[in-house]
C-alpha cells in the first residue's frame, strides 16, 4: 500500500515539475538557513560536552562580600587545589591552570607571537581528557620544562614532522627565555571555553601562600558526589586560609592579635572588611553560555585563551528565533502555494473518494507527497548550507562545520536532527494543504463548483498576514541596526584615529621612566627623525584598548573612582582630543611631568568642580593639580558610558608602565615610514620582533560584531523578503484562478483591464497593510530592547518604519500587480470555459 502512494507522489512531483520546483525551493531556502543556525546552535551549546567525563569536572570559584558589595571571581589561591584534594574524598583529582600572556615561541631561526598559553600542574589532562595524537596522558607534564602542544600549533611550529622530544623556546620580555621540551601533542574534539595552543608545566613555587589568587582551579568529582557538601567544605577550607594568611600580616604589626581559631569567618568579619564568602562550583559545561564569573580589568581580547565575555547565550537567542522564523516562513510559503493549486486536484481528490478512497488514505498521500518534497529540499538546503556556512564563518569567525569526523557521537546527533527536522516541517507544511483537498465533496467538484468547496480563506489571509509581519519585522530591524552602525561609523568620537600606529613593545620597562632598561627619550628622538613621522607619543592605553586602571581619589574629602590615564607629552595633540578648559602638558612646564593632571569632563560632574583648574585631587598617593579639562571621548566605545577619567604624566615611580608608543604619520609617507620604523625597532629590541597594529582598526574592533549582526540581519531580510513574495504570489494565483468566471464576465460588460486590477489588488492591499501594523510594535520593541546594549545610540523614529513598510508594500503590491495584470488581459472566452 505504501508503495503505492509513494509511487503517486513521485508521479505528480514529476508530472508539476513548475509548482513542485517553486515548493522545493522556497523550503530549501528556509531549511538552509535553519541547519546553519542549527549548527551555531549546536555549537554553542555543545562546549565541555565533547568527552562524557567533563559532566564531573567544575571550575570552582570565590563569591566575596565586602563593604557591602558582592563579587564573584573565577581566580583562586594555589593551596586550595591542593586542600581540596587532600581533604575532600568527593574530589577525584585537582588542576590549576593560569594564563601566561603572550610569549615569543622560537625553533632555530623562526619565531613567532603567541597568545594561547597556559601553565598547568601534572594533573590538568586527568582533569581534562583530551585525546593523544602523540606522546600519552601519563607521560605529559611529568617533568619541570615540559610541554604538551594542540595539533595546530604542532603543524605550524614542526610541519609535518614528529613533535614529541623536540624542544621549542619561550620568551618573554621580563622572565628572560626558557627552553621546553614537547611531550604531547593533543586534538581538539570539541569546543572548550579553554582554549588554548600550548600548556606549560607548572607549579608555585610556594603552594602554601594563599596571598596570590592568580589560578584557575578545576575539580573533577568522583562518580554521584555531592556538590553542596563538596561546596560546604570548600567553603570553611578557603575561610580557614583567608584568615590564616590574614593573621601572618596583621600580628606583624599587632602582637597581640588573636589567632582565628575555629571561627575563621566571625574572624574575618572582625579584622577585615570582608563579611561573607562562598566557594562556588560551576560545571564547565555551563561556563561558555553562563558563567558564574566573568570579565578581567582589561579587554576580553587580551585573555584569549579563557572565555570570559558574558552574554554568549544572547547570540545563540537571537538567531535561533531568527532561523525558525524563517522556517516558519517557508512552511507558510509551501502551505499557500498548496492551496493555491487545490483547485487542480479538485477533480482528481472526487475522482478517488468516488472510487473507494477513505478521507485518512489522501490525507496520507499529501502527507506523502509533502514529505518527499521536504526530502529533497533538504538534500538542496544541504548543498546550499555549505556556501551560507562559509559566509557564516567568515563573518563572525567561526569554524561551523556539516559533519566533524573526529566526532561521530555529534555527527549521530546532527542526523538525528535533521530526521526530526523533515518530519516537523512535513506537518507543518502539509497538514493543512492535506486536510483541505481531503475534505472536498465529490459531487461539488465533479459538477465543477470547486470555488466553493475550497474554504478556510481566513486562515490562508491570516498566513500571509504573518509572512509579511515576520518580513516587515526583520527590515525594519535591519534599519535600525544600520542607523546604529551609522552613527557609531560617523558620531565625532572626540579624537582622530587616522594614521596613528600602535607599537607594543615586549618589554614595556624600555618605554616607561624610571626603570632600568629605560630608552623612553631615545626612542622618542630616533623616531621623530624618520621621514614621515609627525609625532610620538607614550601610553597605557589607547582609544579601542582604554583604561581599565581605575583608582580611588580623594577630593575635599570625600572619595571617587576615576579611570587613571598614564600618557606623556602629547598624547592629546596627537589624537586630536580638543580641551574644554585650560591647557594640554608642555615640557617647558617642569612640573607637568611631576605632579598636574587634567579630567575630562565627566570627571568634572562627579567631583562637582565648578573651577576644575587650580584644584587638587590626592591619586595613586600623590596630590595633582588640575591644569585642563578635555572633551569627554568615546574611547571605551558606545556600549558603556563614559568614565570619569584623569590624564596625568607623573606617577610613582614602580606603580605603572607605559604599554604603547603612539605614532602620527604623514600620509603620503606612511608606507616608507613604517619600514623604517621596523628596521629601527631591530636594533631597540634584538629579540623581539615588531608588533604593531593602526589605531582606526584596533577602534573599529569595537563595532566589528554589530557589523557582522548586520549583515546576517541582512541576509535574513532579504531571504525572509523572498519567502513571502513567493507566498503572496501563490496565495494572488489562487484568487485569480477562483475569480477567473468573474474576470470574464467583467471584460464582456466593458470591464477595463486597470480595474479589475485594482480589484484584485483592494484584498491583498488591506492585508499588507494589516501586516505592516502587527510588524512595526513588534519591531520597535525587539529593538528597543536591543539598542538597550547601547550606552550611546541612534533615536528610533516614525519615518524609519514607514520607509521600511512603504518599500515592502510597494515590492508585495507590485508582485500581486503583475499576477492581477496577466489575469485581467486573460481572454474571456478562455475565462467562461473554465
Amino acid at each position: 500500500m505504501f508503495k503505492n502512494y509513494f509511487t503517486t507522489a513521485w508521479r505528480n512531483t514529476i508530472k508539476h515539475k513548475a509548482y513542485a520546483a517553486f515548493n522545493i525551493t522556497g523550503l530549501a531556502i528556509g531549511l538552509a538557513v535553519f541547519i546553519v543556525t542549527l549548527l551555531y546552535v549546536n555549537t554553542e551549546t555543545g562546549y565541555d560536552k565533547w568527552d562524557a567525563q567533563l559532566a564531573r569536572v567544575y571550575r570552582t570559584g570565590i563569591t566575596k562580600t565586602s563593604d557591602g558589595e558582592t563579587t564573584s571571581m573565577f581566580w583562586t589561591a594555589y593551596p586550595l587545589g591542593t586542600q581540596l584534594v587532600n581533604t575532600c574524598p568527593e574530589a577525584e583529582a585537582v588542576t590549576r591552570i593560569n594564563e601566561t600572556g603572550e610569549q615569543l615561541i622560537t625553533i632555530g631561526e623562526n619565531s613567532i607571537y603567541e597568545k594561547k598559553i597556559i601553565a598547568a600542574d601534572s594533573f590538568f589532562f586527568k582533569v581534562f581528557p583530551y585525546r593523544f595524537i602523540e606522546g600519552s596522558r601519563q607521560a605529559a607534564l611529568n617533568a619541570p620544562n615540559t610541554a604538551v602542544i594542540s595539533t595546530a600549533m604542532a603543524k605550524k611550529l614542526f610541519g609535518n614532522s614528529t613533535a614529541v622530544g623536540k624542544t621549542i623556546d619561550v620568551s618573554a620580555a621580563y622572565s628572560g627565555k626558557k627552553t621546553y621540551r614537547v611531550t604531547g601533542v593533543i586534538e581538539k574534539i570539541g569546543p572548550s571555553h579553554l582554549d588554548f595552543n600550548i600548556c606549560l608545566y607548572h607549579i608555585d613555587r610556594d603552594p602554601s601562600y594563599w596571598g596570590r589568587q592568580l589560578y584557575t582551579t578545576y575539580v573533577l568529582l568522583k562518580p554521584g558526589a555531592s556538590v553542596p557538601v563538596m561546596a560546604a567544605k570548600a567553603k570553611q577550607i578557603y575561610l580557614n586560609g583567608e584568615a590564616s594568611y590574614l593573621y601572618k600580616q596583621l600580628s606583624a604589626e599587632n602582637k597581640t592579635l588573636a589567632a582565628p581559631g575555629a571561627q575563621a569567618a566571625e574572624w574575618l568579619k572582625t579584622n577585615s572588611k570582608l563579611t561573607g564568602a562562598d566557594v562556588f562550583f560551576e560545571p564547565v559545561a555551563n561556563i561558555h553560555l553562563n558563567p558564574v564569573a566573568s570579565g578581567w580589568r582589561d579587554a576580553a581580547a587580551n585573555h584569549p585563551v579563557l572565555d570570559t565575555e558574558k552574554g554568549n547565550d544572547k547570540p545563540v537567542l537571537y538567531f535561533s528565533m531568527a532561523a525558525i522564523l524563517v522556517l516558519l516562513l517557508a512552511c507558510i510559503n509551501y502551505t499557500n502555494l498548496s492551496v493555491a493549486r487545490a483547485g487542480r486536484r479538485a477533480k482528481e481528490t472526487g475522482m478517488r473518494k468516488v472510487m473507494g478512497a477513505a478521507k485518512r488514505q489522501l490525507v496520507i498521500q499529501f502527507l506523502l507527497e509533502a514529505f518527499m518534497q521536504c526530502l529533497v529540499a533538504l538534500f538542496l538546503a544541504l548543498l546550499l548550507s555549505v556556501w551560507l556556512t562559509g559566509f557564516v564563518n567568515h563573518a563572525f569567525h567561526l569554524q561551523l562545520r556539516l559533519f566533524n569526523i573526529l566526532s561521530p557521537r555529534n555527527n549521530l546527533y546532527f542526523l538525528g536532527q535533521l530526521v526530526a527536522i523533515v518530519i516537523v516541517v512535513t506537518l507543518l507544511s502539509g497538514a493543512y494543504p492535506a486536510f483541505i483537498l481531503s475534505s472536498f465533496k465529490p459531487v461539488k467538484v465533479l459538477t465543477g463548483n470547486i470555488a466553493k468547496t475550497i474554504k478556510g480563506a481566513f486562515a490562508r489571509n491570516g498566513l500571509v498576514v504573518l509572512q509579511f509581519v515576520i518580513s516587515t519585522a526583520f527590515v525594519c530591524c535591519l534599519v535600525v541596526i544600520y542607523a546604529q552602525l551609522k552613527y557609531m561609523q560617523t558620531n565625532d568620537a572626540g579624537f582622530s584615529t587616522q594614521q596613528v600606529l600602535v607599537l607594543s613593545p615586549a618589554n614595556t620597562n624600555i618605554i616607561t621612566p624610571g626603570q632600568k632598561d629605560e630608552k623612553l627619550a631615545y626612542i622618542q628622538n630616533r623616531l621623530l627623525q624618520i621621514p614621515g613621522v609627525k609625532q610620538v607619543a607614550f601610553a597605557d592605553a589607547y582609544p579601542g584598548a582604554p583604561s581599565v586602571d581605575v583608582q580611588q581619589a580623594t577630593y575635599n574629602g570625600s572619595t571617587f573612582d576615576l579611570a587613571f590615564h598614564y600618557v606623556h607629552y602629547d598624547y592629546c595633540k596627537l589624537l586630536g582630543m580638543p580641551l574644554a578648559a585650560g591647557r594640554d602638558f608642555s615640557a617647558a612646564y617642569v612640573t607637568d611631568s611631576v605632579n598636574t593632571a587634567i579630567l575630562n569632563e565627566t570627571a568634572v560632574r562627579r567631583l562637582a568642580l565648578k573651577k576644575p583648574l587650580g584644584a587638587t585631587i590626592n591619586i595613586m598617593l600623590r596630590d595633582y593639580t588640575i591644569i585642563g579639562v578635555i572633551k569627554d571621548n568615546y574611547e571605551a566605545g558606545y556600549n558603556t558610558q563614559v568614565a570619569p577619567a584623569i590624564y596625568a604624566i607623573g606617577a610613582k615611580p614602580g606603580l605603572l608602565n607605559y604599554s604603547s608608543v603612539l605614532i602620527k604619520l604623514s600620509g603620503n609617507q606612511a608606507q616608507a615610514a613604517v619600514s623604517s620604523i621596523q628596521s629601527l625597532w631591530k636594533t631597540v629590541e634584538p629579540g623581539f620582533p615588531i608588533k604593531y597594529a593602526w589605531l582606526d582598526e584596533e577602534f573599529g574592533k569595537l563595532i566589528e560584531k554589530y557589523q557582522r549582526f548586520g549583515a546576517i540581519t541582512a541576509m535574513l531580510a532579504v531571504i525572509s523578503l523572498v519567502i513571502a513574495l513567493m507566498g503572496i504570489f501563490a496565495i494572488a494565483a489562487f484568487t485569480a484562478a477562483q475569480r477567473t468566471k468573474e474576470i470574464g464576465i467583467r471584460k464582456v460588460f466593458g470591464g477595463s483591464v486597470a480595474g479589475i486590477t485594482l480589484m484584485l489588488l483592494k484584498k491583498f492591499t488591506v492585508l499588507v497593510i494589516t501586516a505592516l501594523g502587527a510588524a512595526f510594535p513588534l519591531a520597535y520593541w525587539f529593538m528597543h530592547t536591543w539598542l538597550q546594549g547601547f550606552a550611546y545610540r541612534a533615536p528610533i523614529n516614525g519615518p524609519m518604519f514607514v520607509l521600511s513598510g512603504f518599500a515592502v508594500a510597494a515590492i508585495a503590491l507590485t508582485t500581486v500587480g503583475l499576477q492581477a495584470v496577466k489575469a485581467a488581459m486573460a481572454s474571456p472566452i478562455k475565462s467562461l470555459r473554465v
